[in-house]
């Protein structure tokens, strides 16, 4: 009489152990790929919150310049150095050329940082917002 085998080879629990370890591996890498999307996100984010930051402190001076004459970044020096500073700290790797030069009635603010995550266009690493502010010319005081 010939006996029946029961159970499995070496063979057999070798190609499933090889399967499972590949199944693993993929899963893995799945995850590392989400963190590295949501770390791009919360950097998205930073920047979004900052340029309206931003925005919002100047728009709370713009009395001061009575809507005469055109705002220069020197009035708003020390704000845009205390921005800048919070914009560094929270964001790494973040430039910006916010107000360089004029705060005009329309005007841009710009937040770039270099997301080392994807090696991506640059244009997908920024933040633009388009400001246009109200003119008060003689209606502050």
């Amino acid at each position: 009489m010939i006996k029946k085998e029961q159970g499995f080879t070496l063979f057999e629990v070798l190609i499933s152990m090889f399967i499972a370890g590949v199944a693993v591996l993929g899963l893995v890498m799945l995850e590392l790929n989400i963190l590295r999307s949501s770390q791009s996100s919360f950097n998205y984010t930073i920047a979004t919150i900052e340029a309206n930051t931003l925005v919002d402190k100047v728009w709370q001076n713009l009395c001061d310049i009575d809507g005469t004459d055109t705002p220069t970044a020197t009035i708003y020096k020390d704000v845009y150095d205390a921005w800048k500073a919070d914009l560094t700290a929270g964001l790494s790797g973040a430039t910006s050329t916010g107000i360089t030069t004029d705060v005009q009635l329309e005007d841009k603010v710009i937040v770039e940082w270099n997301d080392k995550n994807f090696d991506t266009d640059a244009a997908n690493d920024q933040v633009i917002l388009n400001v246009t502010y109200p003119d008060f010319a003689g209606k502050c005081k």
